[in-house]
């Protein structure tokens, strides 16, 4: 493997970052949006790590990284997330603190 990929946590963690960023910045615009349903599609690889932390990790293709890699090694997945709001982290469905 090389310096193609990106571990599957850290591009999340990126993007979750850059939306922060995104609603910090518009705080104060007079037409605010609202954080809706975030999709991401990616090709990514899972290999089984051997050494130290035994396991399984999903590695997303940095764009133009997978040249010699085969349609057999990647596969191609969209990942749903749904951001909560400050309410709604720890809150069952109810409304009630968990």
């Amino acid at each position: 493997m090389t310096d193609s990929r990106l571990a599957l946590a850290s591009v999340i963690a990126a993007l979750r970052q850059e939306l922060l960023t995104a609603q910090v910045a518009a705080a104060d615009q007079s037409l605010p949006l609202r954080l809706g349903e975030v999709k991401i599609e990616a090709s990514v690889v899972v290999t089984r790590e051997a050494e130290g932390h035994a396991g399984i990790r999903f590695w997303i293709i940095a764009a133009g990284g997978a040249g010699s890699r085969t349609d057999a090694d990647t596969q191609r997945v969209t990942i749903t997330l749904h951001p909560a709001t400050d309410f709604e982290v720890g809150q069952p469905a109810d409304g009630v603190p968990v």
